[in-house]
């Protein structure tokens, strides 16, 4: 009786494991999905939004999306959600939204609000909370997704590993959906998004995608190429870099900073590993080149109310760009007192500058008091943005050069 017992329990078990444990009930074939890389929202001619996919074909062995060719598919639509529906009717198989690197917006959506067109990306469950959000330079977001030539890789993955690279060595900040929404629906902070914008190669130049940082741009000014055609695509070949950040009030764009204001914003707002800081030795022919290898900040509310920002950086000393000898002159504790009071003028100089020109907390001043100060900050909330353009604000900071890097020193013969 046992004999038979036990083997017709088990079979009993196993059957009802059957009937409960039905495997992925989402589960599709890779070859029948269109990959989506990157996302472009602009408006729409006929309709209200024109949205532009970069796909990306995955189907083809085991290389990754970074080195396959993209191509680019558009539609308009009422509503986001109806412009994607609009892509799909015309593709063969269901698009993929899980592996989307990144969206990009028009300057013309992010200065009518990024509320609205933010939902369906928060909304949907394809999109990932973790995607990157751009901000576009050219006259389209679409133009920015375009490739470097029929051959060349997709754009959005490209972008993607770039941002992650330099976001670490303090040349601009990644800025991901789940961040956006917390700075829009939270207190005390004001929202600011990495700028894309298409800068021609030079003659003779091509190959893969370059994500890499551009040139300066004015702070009144976004990327030399906008308002126009796409750089290159008349006249050359172009590549998509990164260029500075935009600046927004609420969820609408009201300014930029560029590429020299945006990295020193981040060196007393975030921590920066391998980032480059360039100190004058006393007059502009005698320049020294700081690798900083790893920075931290603190911002502190104090009553007034007043902002302390201190700065904390460990550094290599990387370059002396002059026929002179400055680290045999000043010494390193020289070198390092003339470091620190140069990070302090320029971290004064540009909050000065945010505070009087865009009027935006995108330093998040309003939400360390918020955290640190709750009863305070219910005081001053309500005229939040009147005190931030007037906040006194005292930076200090500590530079230590551990290495000075060379072998041979100047001026001895």
């Amino acid at each position: 009786m046992k004999r038979f017992f036990r083997p017709a329990l088990a079979v009993a078990l196993a059957a009802a494991m059957a009937l409960t444990l039905t495997g992925c009930w989402d589960y599709r074939e890779v070859e029948g999905l269109q990959f989506v890389a990157g996302i472009a929202i602009d408006k729409g001619t006929s309709k209200r939004y024109l949205v532009t996919l970069e796909l990306v074909d995955l189907t083809g062995g085991t290389q990754g999306s970074s080195t396959l060719p993209g191509k680019l598919v558009a539609a308009d639509g009422d509503t986001i959600s109806d412009a994607v529906a609009n892509v799909a009717t015309n593709m063969q198989g269901d698009l993929y939204f899980n592996d989307c690197k990144l969206a990009v917006f028009s300057r013309e959506i992010a200065k009518d609000g990024l509320t609205a067109v933010l939902d369906w990306l928060n909304r949907d469950p394809q999109p990932r909370f973790t995607m990157q959000l751009y901000i576009s330079l050219e006259r389209t977001a679409a133009d920015v997704l375009k490739p470097e030539s029929e051959d060349s890789p997709a754009v959005a993955p490209y972008i993607s590993s770039a941002m992650e690279q330099a976001n670490s060595m303090g040349r601009n900040t990644q800025v991901c959906l789940y961040e956006a929404d917390d700075i829009l629906w939270g207190e005390g902070m004001d929202l600011s998004l990495p700028c894309l914008k298409r800068e021609k190669l030079p003659d003779g130049q091509s190959g893969g995608q370059s994500g890499g940082q551009s040139g300066g741009q004015s702070n009144s000014q976004p990327g030399g190429q906008a308002g126009g055609q796409a750089s290159g695509q008349a006249s050359g070949q172009s590549k998509t870099v990164i260029s500075g950040t935009a600046v927004f009030r609420g969820d609408r764009l009201v300014g930029y900073r560029s590429e020299d204001q945006t990295r020193t914003d981040m060196l007393f707002t975030s921590s920066v590993h391998e980032g480059q800081f360039v100190v004058e030795a006393g007059s502009a022919a005698k320049r020294v080149s700081l690798t900083i290898r790893n920075s931290s900040s603190s911002i502190l509310p104090a009553a007034g109310p007043r902002i302390s920002i201190s700065i904390d950086a460990d550094c290599t000393l990387d370059e002396e760009n002059t026929s002179a000898n400055v680290l045999l002159s000043l010494g390193t504790d020289g070198v390092e007192r003339l470091a620190q009071s140069t990070l302090c003028a320029n971290a004064q100089k540009e909050i000065r500058a945010v505070q009087t020109e865009l009027g935006c907390d995108i330093f998040g001043f309003g939400r360390e008091i918020s955290r640190k100060d709750p009863e305070l900050w219910k005081k001053l909330k309500p005229r939040w943005g009147e005190i931030f353009r007037t906040l006194k604000v005292d930076v200090s900071a500590r530079v230590h050069i551990d290495n000075s890097g060379y072998a041979y020193p100047k001026g001895k013969r």
